[in-house]
């Protein structure tokens, strides 16, 4: 059985992303290690009941939901699975501040391995990558 969570992300202007991660046994862990190394907060989330939250997002150096980190897994027959970590810290970047440092979020690759599902509705085995990329401006999710 596959599990979607829809999470909505508030960024220090106000403007709003919303994630919707698959996982085979829930998405709690994944939205905590997330939120964890964004400097976006969790506005709403639903994976069942709908939860509201009251949050205070952090302004830094990527405050804004339209820039995101793409974290990419895949499983064991290399089907792919992209999850958005938007707004990211900026501390989560190498050098370049465009490559994700895996090591900075180990905690997200800890609670996606096994649980977070690729298209091919395996879950994941292994991180493969992370970049930071940028979309237009948007204020609705």
């Amino acid at each position: 059985m596959a599990f979607k969570r829809y999470i909505v992300w508030q960024d220090a202007g106000g403007r709003t992303k919303a994630t919707i991660p698959c996982t085979s046994t829930g998405a709690t862990a994944i939205q905590a290690a997330l939120a964890a190394q964004s400097n976006a907060a969790v506005q709403e989330y639903f994976e069942g009941a709908d939860n509201v939250l009251f949050p205070s997002p952090t302004s830094a150096i990527y405050p804004d939901v339209t820039d995101m980190a793409r974290l990419t897994f895949t499983d064991g027959f290399g089907s792919l699975a992209n999850l958005s970590l938007p707004a990211p810290v900026g501390s989560i970047f190498l050098a370049d501040g465009s490559t994700v440092n895996s090591a900075a979020i180990a905690a997200i690759i800890t609670a996606a391995v096994g649980n977070l599902c690729s298209a091919g509705g395996s879950t994941v085995t292994a991180f493969v990558s992370g970049q930071r990329v940028s979309k237009p401006n948007s204020d609705s999710i």
